[in-house]
């Protein structure tokens, strides 16, 4: 987080929590960011305010078969249940950070990944479960199709990474 807060150009980057362990989707390590522009400070904070937030970005550990052009090595590494591992703690960080969102604030979900179970498939269960969301749609799609209630962006076309992101509005 450091390096990527160095990197945003942030002066300080503040961790009031000791390493957070996802991995194993140990929630009560889970954090969330809040971006104080005035001071160009990030601070970790250990439990999120549930409908406090207009906005809540859940950028998911994935697999990362969306950073596969840059980083082959990946591609070994990777496997079925590495994916259906992800899929899993994707859903349950959707579902907890949901409940951050006030009404009328947006969620966004987003992964590197290309995988359907990563994406569509962990939109398509986090709606069936959360009836006071609704799907936003898509507002710059780069030259590609939305599909379903996201869209995904493959590397080829930008010379970039491949990513999904998908967009909630709590009633």
């Amino acid at each position: 987080l450091a390096t990527r807060a160095t990197r945003a150009g942030l002066a300080v980057c503040h961790l009031l929590n000791d390493k957070p362990d996802i991995s194993r989707g140990n929630l009560k390590t889970v954090c969330h960011l809040i971006d104080d522009n005035r001071s160009g400070k990030i601070t970790i904070l250990r439990q999120p305010a549930a409908g406090e937030y207009d906005g809540v970005l859940v950028d998911a550990p994935c697999s990362g078969s969306g950073t596969w052009r840059r980083s082959p090595h990946l591609k070994w590494s990777t496997t079925p249940a590495l994916i259906a591992e992800r899929a899993e703690l994707q859903h349950t960080l959707l579902a907890k950070f949901a409940a951050c969102v006030k009404p009328g604030g947006r969620l966004v979900y987003a992964t590197c990944s290309l995988s359907i179970r990563e994406n569509e498939q962990v939109v398509a269960r986090f709606l069936t479960g959360h009836a006071s969301f609704e799907p936003l749609p898509t507002v710059r799609a780069f030259g590609f199709t939305p599909r379903g209630d996201g869209l995904t962006i493959l590397p080829a076309r930008h010379d970039t990474d491949g990513f999904f992101v998908a967009a909630f509005r709590r009633r």
